[in-house]
């Protein structure tokens, strides 16, 4: 019974955690002159922070880092494409194709940590654009996607009465991952923040990182201050 009941309260707290989203948005006072001021933007790779086991505990700090890299590399185009259905055919801004950015950035001989770690402003007048825009992702790991839909089968059976075999056509799933992600434009005639927003959301073993991440861009492009 004590058993029982310390599953009963891990799944609790698990399901407590599952589906918990937030947003936060900040605009300085004396950005929308600015915007209307830009004519060309470009995002920077994403940086991104994983906490937690995302990927085999034999792999050597090579391997990490280039898995890091890759990943980078795909929420910077995920990004990209998210804004680029909003703006594709405006004539307020212009986005810097991320080859171009690459391409300009490669040639200063910049890996993508640095340019996490190197001034807004510098990286601005480098790409010859007026704001630049800066992506972080914190992904904090919970369970393995195997991990949750174990701990997911047991409890719809447990609770619900859904056959394992049913999962996962019903029921309701854990938590694996939350992604904390914050956007910012950065001015590049000052490096001032202009506009920042955080969105909070949580991945499930079918609905991985990735996908999650893609969401939560599109909300951003959807609230992205330039007009369409």
């Amino acid at each position: 019974m004590k058993t029982t009941h310390s599953f009963l309260f891990l799944i609790g707290i698990l399901f407590l955690l599952s589906g918990c989203s937030s947003t936060l948005r900040y605009t300085s006072e004396d950005a929308p002159p600015r915007f209307d001021s830009h004519q060309k933007i470009a995002i920077l790779p994403v940086e991104l922070v994983l906490k937690g086991k995302d990927y085999p505990e034999d792999w050597e700090q090579d391997k990490i880092t280039k898995f890091e890299a890759e990943q980078c590399s795909i929420y910077q185009l995920l990004l990209y494409q998210a804004l680029m259905r909003h703006y594709r055919t405006t004539a307020g801004i212009k986005i810097q194709s991320i080859d171009k950015t690459m391409e300009i950035l490669t040639e200063k001989r910049f890996e993508v940590k640095d340019i996490w770690n190197e001034d807004s402003y510098k990286l601005a007048q480098l790409l010859g654009v007026d704001a630049v825009v800066r992506t972080k992702i914190e992904q904090v790991r919970y369970l393995s996607d195997r991990q949750a839909m174990s701990v997911a089968a047991a409890t719809n059976s447990m609770i619900w009465g859904i056959p394992p075999y049913a999962y996962p056509y019903g029921g309701v799933s854990p938590s694996t991952a939350t992604l904390r992600t914050t956007c910012a434009i950065i001015d590049g005639n000052d490096g001032k923040v202009l506009w920042k927003m955080g969105v909070k959301r949580d991945t499930q073993w079918n609905n991985p990182p990735k996908e999650v991440a893609l969401n939560i861009f599109h909300k951003l492009a959807r609230n992205f201050p330039y007009k369409p």
